[in-house]
């Protein structure tokens, strides 16, 4: 048995001081080797909390099964993981042959809960679960809100083209995690009275989908199934770096050490909007910011309110404790999301996503090229905004593209994912660029970028977003048109962003 090295990672912040977690796999291995040549045992299984897919492969000749978890992803291979919640058995089935003391077969199979419960039940557990759904039933059949037509829900993604399971991708931005950052803006209060600038919100708080009752009601019980932790609230002062920063923190390099993911979505209210260039290298994949619809001021503070999870640095997003320890307010997560949803009945899932890949020509291009623009995050994976469509501006050029929203990650668990690094909704815009160059002969001509789904415009003008023409003149050559390109150092737009 063993566990990950990301668990400090996991827990709140200072739960496991004084402690260090290594690489469990190399001591799994070794366990596994010394127990079987010193005959110890004949079969050895490995239980390890973390993902099956990117563990399985690192496991030694010694090792005849692995049994994981954590990733709340079901998987069957020679290992297996049941998912969550008890929703599946694991049998891990492993035939041995004796008389050549070798594993000869494995198999993996998970058994639905609902076949588990055909079983039957034990009549004294039965008792004291039957108390205990009595008990529950009324406090969580108490409606919160009213008037809600439209479910809100977590990212998904699809392995192998299997059905998606829900929560799955906590690396897309979802339409419950953004409802919940617009409660936490609104309900977080600084001690001079004030909302909080930003409201952000880590995918791992958010356990369960929010579907209304055909009534359009909302219930307590159904607010507890998406936020069962009962965090407190409170608020960070930092500067717009270290916001900045934080935003390139979703993306994680250290997978099985750092997390099991390779990118962990923060959920942001409705006046933050960024873009972001897949292709660049961790740390500088940040092209824009804006709050409030204007360039994010690096040297500017900046009131971030969330839970105290995240708030003190979890999931590695240390870049929020640079301000310092958070202000508590008191009050507890779920609590003001059911004030902030009983306050505004009728929400609908936001429109347009917040945050969107683009990238950009790295040198200037030549005046009448027609260049590549590859995008990415363009759509929700579930819910009514997934474009079908994007609209891509270069100045007073543009072109309409077909967006692809397949969920099948072959990459899903690593750091070549797409679907699961916010990759929903991909699609490549080729436009011909017009630099007005009869007017500017010699001159550099700095055309803007915009975008726009089928539903609202993601990347305006005010995120400062450019493409860079040469035009040719006396004492300059024209720029040599090259190949569309898909660089990955686009050119740097005028954000105010150190």
């Amino acid at each position: 048995g063993a566990i990950a090295g990301d668990v400090p990672y996991k827990l709140s912040p200072g739960t496991t001081k004084g402690l260090a977690f290594n690489d469990p796999i190399p001591k799994i291995n070794a366990m596994a080797k010394d127990l079987k040549v010193s005959g110890q045992a004949d079969v050895v299984i490995a239980m390890l909390d973390d993902d099956v897919k990117n563990n399985y492969p690192k496991m030694g000749a010694y090792v005849d099964g692995i049994m994981g978890g954590d990733t709340h992803v079901p998987y069957k291979l020679s290992a297996i993981a049941s998912g969550s919640y008890t929703d599946n058995l694991a049998d891990l089935q492993i035939t041995y042959d004796k008389a050549t003391k070798r594993v000869v077969r494995s198999e993996a199979k998970l058994i639905p809960a609902s076949e588990v419960a055909a079983c039957g039940e034990k009549q004294s557990i039965k008792r004291i679960v039957d108390k205990a759904v009595q008990d529950s039933k009324a406090a969580g059949d108490k409606v919160v809100a009213k008037g809600y037509t439209s479910a809100f829900s977590r990212g998904v993604f699809s392995s192998a083209g299997e059905p998606p399971d829900p929560g799955s991708n906590r690396g897309v931005e979802s339409s419950l995690g953004d409802l919940t950052a617009d409660s936490l803006r609104a309900t977080v209060i600084t001690k001079e009275g004030k909302p909080v600038d930003i409201g952000a919100i880590n995918a791992g708080g958010l356990r369960a989908d929010l579907t209304p009752l055909a009534n359009g009601d909302i219930t307590y019980r159904q607010t507890f199934a998406v936020q069962p932790f009962s965090n407190q609230l409170g608020y960070v002062t930092i500067t717009g770096a270290d916001f900045k920063k934080a935003l390139e923190q979703q993306w994680k390099t250290q997978l099985n050490t750092q997390n099991s993911r390779p990118m962990l979505k923060l959920g942001l209210s409705s006046n933050v909007a960024y873009t972001y260039d897949p292709a660049k290298p961790y740390g500088q994949r940040i092209t824009s910011v804006t709050v409030d619809g204007k360039p994010l001021d690096a040297q500017r503070k900046y009131t971030v309110g969330s839970v105290t999870f995240l708030l003190a640095g979890g999931d590695s997003f240390d870049a929020l404790t640079a301000g310092g320890a958070p202000a508590i307010t008191d009050n507890l997560d779920r609590e003001r999301f059911n004030a902030y949803l009983g306050s505004h009945p009728g929400l609908k899932p936001r429109a347009a996503k917040s945050s969107i890949g683009v990238t950009l020509p790295s040198a200037p291009v030549a005046d009448g090229q027609t260049i590549d623009i590859p995008l990415r995050g363009l759509s929700f994976s579930e819910g009514p905004s997934v474009t079908k469509n994007v609209n891509v501006s270069v100045g007073s050029t543009s072109t309409t593209a077909a967006v692809d929203n397949s969920l099948i990650d072959a990459n899903a668990n690593n750091e070549k994912a797409v679907v699961t690094a916010d990759g929903v909704g991909r699609a490549t815009a080729k436009v011909k660029v017009d630099g007005k160059c009869a007017a500017n002969p010699g001159k550099n001509v700095t055309l803007p970028v915009t975008v726009a789904t089928d539903f609202a415009e993601v990347v305006g003008a005010g995120q400062g977003l450019t493409v860079t023409v040469a035009c040719a003149g006396a004492g300059q050559p024209s720029a040599t048109p090259s190949a569309p390109s898909t660089s990955a150092d686009p050119v740097k737009p005028s954000t105010g962003i150190a």
